[in-house]
């Protein structure tokens, strides 16, 4: 959903600001949905959850799911408002200052995070029994927050483009995995600095590695979708399917819509959220437009 969102930026021309108040009740109704699906899956195969240290009420815990969606919330619009503004009162050493802070934020969340990692060496092997803390657990990752503040930042304030933002975000996320660790040492004294940072960039390659492996099957639906919209453009589909849905519509709107949305669920089947919005938007959104303008030439 993230990166649809970008393309939707990139196609669409408008602001990430406006994606995300368009987007913001549709996503919430569709993660609320999955929920609710991977709970039913789970009942109905019998699944037990893991035992817990303490056992929350049904009220605790809809308290904190709705605790993290407004903390979310609350982190975007402090980042967007609280901060935003020096902006225009500083200019551009905005930005700096800006980078100052996350860097001193950055440096104290991982001293906070250092007081609650676990030191006893544990088999990556074993299997789990029991649920972890999750107030340690958060405490103890406080400072993987950051570079979403960097990507809010530089989407909602600076302006940049997706793809930029992006980058600056991926840079501050490499410069956390190389520093991390050495920082930790220095706070808990456990290891030599040099040590930890050799562990830094085995974690940074080992990332590396595994984000290239993730990205094989996104890539080659992404291929395959620029496939699609090539014998689009070249084969002139598109006219044929406009005249298409018009005329099994009847130029009613409500039955134009009902059978795009129709189409797009096919030709989305076993796509990534990626591939299929390139996919639908190469072909279904022009389908729209182009009847739309029609209907608005005939009332006239």
């Amino acid at each position: 959903m993230g990166a649809a969102a970008f393309l939707m930026v990139e196609y669409v021309g408008i602001s990430y600001v406006e994606v995300i108040k368009a987007a913001l009740l549709p996503a919430l109704i569709s993660y609320i949905a999955l929920i609710y699906i991977v709970h039913l899956e789970a009942c109905k195969a019998g699944m037990q959850g893991l035992e817990r240290h303490y056992k929350p009420t049904l009220a605790q815990s809809l308290l904190s799911f709705a605790s993290t969606i407004v903390g979310l919330l609350v982190l975007s619009a402090v980042i967007y408002y609280g901060v935003g503004w020096t902006k225009d009162v500083f200019g551009a050493a905005a930005t700096p200052m800006i980078a100052a802070v996350i860097f001193i934020a950055y440096v104290i969340l991982v001293k906070i995070s250092a007081n609650y990692q676990d030191h006893t060496l544990e088999d990556p092997n074993a299997d789990i029994t029991s649920v972890p803390d999750p107030g340690p657990t958060i405490k103890s990752g406080l400072y993987f927050l950051l570079p979403i503040v960097v990507l809010v930042w530089c989407l909602t304030v600076e302006r940049f483009s997706p793809g930029l933002s992006a980058f600056w975000a991926t840079v501050f996320m490499i410069f956390i995995l190389l520093t991390q660790r050495p920082l930790m040492a220095f706070f808990n004294q456990e290891m030599s600095l040099g040590q930890a940072t050799k562990v830094g960039v085995i974690d940074l390659l080992e990332s590396l590695v595994s984000g290239a492996r993730n990205m094989i099957g996104i890539g080659v639906a992404t291929a395959a979708a620029g496939i699609v919209v090539g014998v689009v453009t070249l084969t002139g589909i598109g006219l044929v399917m406009t005249e298409f849905v018009e005329f099994i519509s009847g130029g009613n709107i409500l039955l134009m819509l009902l059978f795009t949305a129709l189409i797009s669920l096919i030709l989305g089947m076993g796509l990534p959220t990626t591939a299929n919005y390139i996919v639908v938007s190469t072909l279904m959104a022009p389908v729209i437009v182009t009847l739309g303008a029609n209907m608005a030439l005939s009332f006239l």
